[in-house]
């Protein structure tokens, strides 16, 4: 539904009662592929610990893992607030600004 953007940004994330970590490889206003080895179900509520690319700005994200593959998981944000709709811009800005130079 939305361009997606390849990039490298670290993430901790919490599924349930663990928590993990892995490289969110592309984005998108609407979510995200991370590269994760540690089993996530489809359907499951992930939540994101992501920092804005100026490094002042923490924030959580609310998602839901929609697939799955032997690498990671792709991941639909859901109703982003403002606040965190200018964070993830900041990310696709900077990505496509690297694609166009």
């Amino acid at each position: 539904r939305y361009p997606r953007y390849d990039c490298n940004i670290t993430v901790d994330f919490d599924i349930g009662d663990w928590s993990d970590g892995g490289v969110i490889k592309n984005i998108s206003r609407g979510g995200g592929y991370i590269e994760t080895h540690h089993p996530v179900t489809v359907s499951s509520e992930i939540l994101l610990a992501v920092t804005s690319l100026d490094n002042w700005r923490n924030m959580t994200i609310k998602g839901t893992g929609v697939r799955r593959d032997a690498n990671g998981i792709g991941v639909a944000f859901q109703s982003l607030s403002l606040y965190q709709q200018q964070v993830v811009q900041s990310y696709l800005k900077s990505e496509l600004s690297k694609q166009v130079a």
